[in-house]
């Protein structure tokens, strides 16, 4: 749509957060929305490269992650009606969670309080020994127990995304300009990629990757700093292998602060079954996903970008470098590094099952200096 030059309000992204954010605000207000993105499309990095599984709230601590459960439960029937009403995949294909030591059987344990707290039915989990868990998964998968949450859905956030586009009434979208300037004045004067010009009441900053660089721009959160790391690196199973396994399956988290560490294994809404996930490899910018850089200019302005301590103070750190080392080993080893850090839980996994690249992608880790430090 042709661009406004006057608005109410500009939303920097338009991936799932912005478009559903341009959504929100424009049913429920008459102002003015413009919906801005670098892309030529809505949802065209991290809302589309993800597992595309919508998780039920099982394993939130509803006392220190609260918030984020409440979120998931009351959203859960939201995204459901919305797939149903436009026709979008919704596959609740469940997610099975592994113990692989008695310390996890207590976490599983606890999964099952978790998810009565949250708001989940009585018949949408279930805690499995040995014999349940090989009753469901014909014996591929091996754990001394496993929570099976049933509701657990495989969509496409990309087509949703899409979807949601489609519904905006009264929002301007400008895809394909990114945003390089923006300064503060009577509201806030945005400076565009093709050198056009859009003044604003109120800016929400959706950029997601690119949301510090926007804030640096306006003089904001300068003692912070974002590192990239390729967040998922996934391999296509063959279509013959290992029929059995049909639900997602994932181990009790080493760390279970950062959950997202753990590879698994996905059931994507197509049937299409994946596995990999968080081998963290450290990249030069939020797009690159293969390599270590697109260019070797990106990784020289991604090296010297302000602050400069924070990075190097994490590049001349011998734990942080000597973890650097053994993810990007895992990334470029694959599928053989990949395979045999789920062999744990699938003994019967061979590189040899595996029928090429899935679909990988990027996210990034902000803090300040002493943190990242820490």
């Amino acid at each position: 749509m042709a661009m406004e030059r006057d608005c109410d309000i500009a939303i920097i992204g338009a991936g799932v957060l912005g478009t559903c954010l341009a959504h929100w605000i424009s049913s429920l207000y008459s102002a003015r929305v413009c919906l801005i993105d670098a892309s030529g499309d809505v949802a065209s990095h991290t809302t589309s490269r993800n597992t595309g599984v919508i998780h039920r709230p099982f394993y939130l601590d509803p006392v220190k992650k609260g918030t984020f459960a409440r979120a998931a439960s009351l959203s859960y029937p939201m995204w459901m009606k919305f797939a149903r009403d436009f026709s979008l995949p919704w596959e609740q294909v469940g997610t099975v969670e592994v113990a692989l030591s008695d310390r996890d059987l207590d976490v599983i344990s606890s999964y099952s309080e978790y998810a009565e707290s949250n708001g989940m039915s009585r018949e949408e989990y279930e805690v499995l020994d040995t014999h349940g868990l090989q009753a469901i998964e014909g014996g591929s998968v091996k754990a001394l127990g496993a929570f099976f949450s049933k509701t657990d859905t495989s969509v496409d956030y990309g087509l949703m995304t899409r979807a949601i586009c489609g519904t905006l009434s009264g929002v301007s979208t400008v895809l394909g300009r990114s945003v390089v300037r923006i300064v503060e004045g009577e509201g806030y004067n945005l400076t565009l990629s093709d050198g056009s010009t859009l003044r604003a009441r109120t800016v929400f900053n959706c950029a997601g990757a690119n949301s510090l660089r926007i804030a640096h721009s306006m003089g904001l959160a300068r003692d912070l700093s974002v590192f990239f790391f390729r967040g998922g690196d996934y391999w296509r199973l063959r279509q013959d292998a290992l029929p059995s396994i049909r639900h997602n399956i994932y181990s009790v988290p080493r760390f279970l602060k950062f959950p997202f560490l753990d590879p698994h294994f996905i059931v994507r809404y197509s049937g299409v079954r994946e596995l990999g996930g968080p081998n963290a490899a450290l990249v030069a910018g939020p797009y690159v996903y293969s390599g270590f850089s697109e260019s070797p200019l990106q990784a020289l302005s991604w090296l010297f970008e302000r602050p400069v301590l924070t990075r190097l103070s994490l590049l001349t750190n011998l734990e942080f470098l000597g973890m650097v080392r053994s993810e990007w080993e895992s990334s470029t080893s694959p599928p053989e590094g990949m395979v045999r850090r789920l062999s744990s839980f699938i003994p019967s996994l061979k590189a040899s099952m595996i029928s090429g690249p899935g679909i990988s992608g990027v996210r990034g880790l902000c803090g300040e200096q002493e943190r990242f430090r820490a």
